[in-house]
């Protein structure tokens, strides 16, 4: 809640900084938000704010930097393949929307057919020599254990999330092609 002496916030002043200049970009806001557009996706926008009430306009906010763009767009279906005592599962870059990627995850079908869960132990996609290699490697007693709890003989159903500072992207759309059976060596 803005300091406001006692008194209500009649209302907002918004700058952008453009080059080394601030600039007013609206004064008179009432509103709590503001869209400001157009932008250029990938670009980044430097905001401040101060508000008035009846006694007069506060200090400037501290400034606020945003990237335009959108979350990411959702990954293509990943892949998955069963190699002896591990699983594979491999992915593709995402359309990043103008925000860089900052990684993925990688959700794992929970043994209860609906829920999914993250493979954080060896396969986590924020840690980026995972997330930018596009494969991580799975050992199949993680998958048997909890979260995931799988059985030998079930189908393993995978999908991927891309992350930004955005967000975070749709779903992709889940492989479910893979059984997990142990491979002898």
């Amino acid at each position: 809640m803005p300091y406001d002496a006692g008194s209500p916030i009649i209302d907002y002043r918004l700058e952008i900084k453009l080059g080394e200049v601030w600039t007013l970009l609206k004064s008179d806001i009432t509103a709590t938000q503001y869209t400001y557009s157009p932008t250029v996706q990938g670009s980044q926008y430097t905001f401040r704010m101060k508000s008035r009430n009846i006694f007069s306009s506060s200090s400037y906010s501290d400034q606020v930097t945003v990237t335009a763009g959108l979350a990411p767009n959702a990954p293509v279906q990943p892949s998955a393949q069963v190699s002896v005592d591990k699983v594979i599962i491999g992915w593709q870059i995402s359309g990043t929307n103008g925000v860089p990627i900052t990684g993925y995850k990688i959700m794992i079908i929970t043994i209860d057919g609906t829920s999914y869960a993250e493979e954080k132990k060896s396969c986590d996609g924020k840690n980026s020599a995972i997330a930018f290699a596009y494969t991580c490697q799975i050992p199949m007693v993680n998958l048997l254990a909890s979260p995931h709890n799988l059985v030998q003989g079930s189908t393993m159903r995978i999908k991927v999330i891309a992350t930004s500072a955005n967000g975070d992207s749709n779903d992709s759309p889940i492989n479910s092609n893979t059984i997990l059976v142990l491979v002898p060596a």
